[in-house]
């Protein structure tokens, strides 16, 4: 599923980008978008994953495991799910937000053997600097708000009756 959501995504990026030629857009195929292998060979993102609880998020799992053990939370209050939307996912959200801006100013070091390895600190490769060209691409605001518009077609009752 995350494959494909890459794949739609980087495939609509590469469409809309007016320096990838015809011949570079036809080759681009689902299976770039995924690497087949053993769990064990995500240690790099599972150690992140780790580094992120540890430094940043666990202190919040606790809190809200106290809260709900203590009887100050219930899941099936809409007064409480509303609470945890409206107040504490925004802060989640800022928290997190700031830990990824700030390991992403970390530079990356190089790897040999790696021939796709970029290395350099993410938020400069992404956004482009003086000393790194850029690697991403700029917002699809007409993408974006099709996404969006497909989205509401779920609806919004969930998780809320």
């Amino acid at each position: 599923m995350m494959a494909d959501a890459h794949y739609f995504f980087y495939h609509t990026a590469c469409f809309n980008d007016p320096t990838i030629s015809d011949e570079v857009f036809n080759q681009i195929c689902f299976s770039d978008c995924y690497i087949y292998g053993k769990s064990t060979g995500n240690t790099r993102i599972e150690g992140l994953w780790y580094q992120m609880i540890s430094r940043t998020t666990e202190q919040w799992i606790l809190f809200f495991s106290a809260l709900e053990a203590d009887g100050w939370f219930r899941e099936d209050l809409a007064s409480d799910q509303v609470i945890l939307v409206f107040i504490f996912m925004p802060i989640l959200r800022d928290v997190i937000s700031d830990w990824v801006e700030d390991h992403n100013a970390m530079p990356i070091r190089p790897q040999r053997h790696r021939s796709l390895h970029v290395p350099g600190i993410p938020n400069d490769l992404y956004r482009g600097g003086p000393n790194a060209p850029k690697h991403g691409f700029d917002f699809d605001h007409d993408l974006h708000s099709e996404l969006e518009r497909q989205v509401l077609d779920y609806g919004t009752s969930f998780p809320y009756p």
